[in-house]
């Protein structure tokens, strides 16, 4: 039974959980504002999986931007530990898109904001590994937020981490991941790149690229490349979104476009300039990394 409260922080209500963690709504006494608790499961609290959740925590929180969750912080309950977290307010993509495909201006738009969200990270060392509907939300102002980063890999050096997964092993959700993802190969933040292209393929043609009857036969499809392209399951999207897909979804991390503000600046060129929503746009992006 999930305790009423964790230090401050007054529990609410369970949001989710799925893995081997749990998130909850919370209220914060101190500074009087809604928070989402995100912790291990109860039975779930090796020193390995307290350390990934730590080490989450410090992966969102050096990665700073608007489009993905604030962390404010770690707090302890025993031997669990909690991560505080901006509460984010919305509708998950997956929830938009099983209603049926997404506009496709609408949907290249929220994906500029998640490859800017991306290219931050990117920039603090942060590869996410797990791009996909259910870790986007959108904001009731039409804004994204990046979530989920429980398996973040930090790049060797970035925020003086190890890697916590060893090599050769699989992590991500099947349907999303990278052929290196698939195959238990180094990845890094192109991996990103390629799910992010398969999230935008999902989001205009209203299903995944790569889909099999089992996770693993997903998988083998990942690997080989095996999926329709975006101009015969969506004959409406303009070419040149469908070439922006395509060239994310490459097998070989070398002919995918080499960072996320790259992917931002393509999206930006396929929309109509009166689809744009406000936001920083990937030109500014790019200016701000000189």
């Amino acid at each position: 039974m999930m305790t009423k409260r964790i230090g401050r922080y007054r529990v609410v209500r369970l949001l989710g959980s799925g893995g081997m963690g749990a998130v909850y709504e919370a209220f914060d006494e101190q500074l009087e504002r809604p928070v989402a608790l995100k912790g291990l499961l109860a039975g779930d609290t090796s020193p390995e999986h307290r350390e990934r959740l730590r080490r989450e925590a410090m992966a969102i929180a050096s990665a700073s931007h608007p489009g993905i969750a604030h962390v404010y912080e770690v707090v302890g309950d025993g031997e669990r530990d909690w991560v505080v977290m901006e509460l984010v307010q919305g509708t998950s993509l997956d929830a938009l898109v099983v209603k049926g495909p997404l506009p496709p201006d609408q949907a290249a738009g929220i994906c500029v904001e998640v490859a800017l969200a991306l290219a931050e990270a990117h920039r603090h060392g942060v590869i996410h590994r797990d791009v996909k509907t259910e870790n986007v939300m959108l904001t009731p102002g039409g804004h994204v937020k990046v979530l989920d980063f429980g398996l973040a890999l930090l790049r060797d050096g970035a925020l003086g981490g190890e890697r916590l997964t060893a090599a050769g092993m699989v992590v991500g959700t099947s349907r999303a991941m990278s052929p290196e993802q698939a195959t238990g190969r180094p990845v890094d933040a192109r991996s990103d790149i390629f799910s992010l292209g398969s999230m935008l393929y999902e989001l205009v043609a209203g299903k995944a690229p790569f889909v099999g009857a089992t996770p693993m036969e997903t998988m083998v499809k990942v690997s080989r490349n095996e999926h329709a392209p975006l101009a015969e399951v969506a004959p409406g999207a303009p070419a040149a979104l469908a070439e922006v897909v395509e060239r994310c979804l490459s097998t070989d991390p070398e002919d995918r476009y080499q960072d996320a503000t790259s992917v931002a600046a393509a999206l930006e060129r396929a929309l109509p300039s009166s689809a744009a929503l406000p936001r920083a746009s990937a030109a500014t992006a790019a200016r701000g990394t000189r």
